[in-house]
């Protein structure tokens, strides 16, 4: 695989074997998890592709849900990978694994053009460029099929001066160029320069990290 930069689940490949326990007990993710897996609502026979799948814990609540779905976890940090397949070892759900980015595909048999009823992606454009972001969401509306849906969970535009300054925290550890987009609210702007209908953030919830938000995007039948 060819080199290219990029930012570890907490900003340091050292401290990638910790990710889970600190997202644990600092987000509540036995609620957020679920409520964003019930948004994307998987159903038997649907594919399935995750950009930035990191350790695997989305993609477990997702098979954990419906494991007759197939899965697709990309990555390009092969260390999150162990943990995620090793995560979802016993899991009775079909899943692939595919190292690259969500940006620059790799050329890969599980990511034909048309081919995934849904794309998600958590937590992870906002450790991107513009242009990086950009190239992701086109990717995204090129690998799904007609009526296809993209969910995305991330921070959004602060609800208020108190989210704003919370949200400072995210930007001093993952840097305030790619995080700044995120902030102005420009995320659904990008997913309709991509070509997304029906862009709907369906939840805006303030954490004490910023205002955590879920967004819901089609590609035209």
């Amino acid at each position: 695989m060819a080199e290219k930069n990029f930012t570890p689940p907490l900003g340091f490949h050292a401290l990638t074997g910790l990710y889970d326990k600190l997202i644990a007990s600092t987000t509540d993710e036995n609620s957020w998890r679920p409520a964003f897996v019930r948004q994307v609502s998987p159903r038997p026979g649907h594919r399935i592709l995750e950009f930035g799948c990191g350790t695997g814990g989305l993609l477990k609540t997702f098979a954990d849900t419906e494991p007759r779905a197939h899965y697709v976890g990309l990555d390009p940090d092969m260390s999150a990978q162990r943990i995620a397949r090793d995560k979802l070892a016993d899991s009775h759900a079909k899943i692939t694994f595919v190292e690259g980015f969500a940006d620059a595909l790799p050329n890969h048999k599980e990511l034909e053009p048309a081919s995934f009823d849904r794309i998600v992606c958590c937590l992870m454009l906002h450790h991107l460029t513009r242009d990086a972001k950009r190239a992701t969401l086109g990717n995204a509306h090129q690998l799904l099929k007609p009526g296809g849906e993209l969910h995305i969970a991330d921070w959004s535009k602060p609800s208020s001066l108190k989210m704003r300054l919370a949200y400072l925290q995210i930007q001093l550890i993952d840097g305030f160029k790619t995080t700044a987009d995120n902030a102005r609210g420009l995320l659904p702007i990008f997913m309709a320069d991509a070509g997304f209908h029906n862009i709907t953030e369906t939840i805006s919830t303030p954490t004490r990290y910023g205002q955590f938000g879920f967004f819901r995007a089609t590609k035209e039948a």
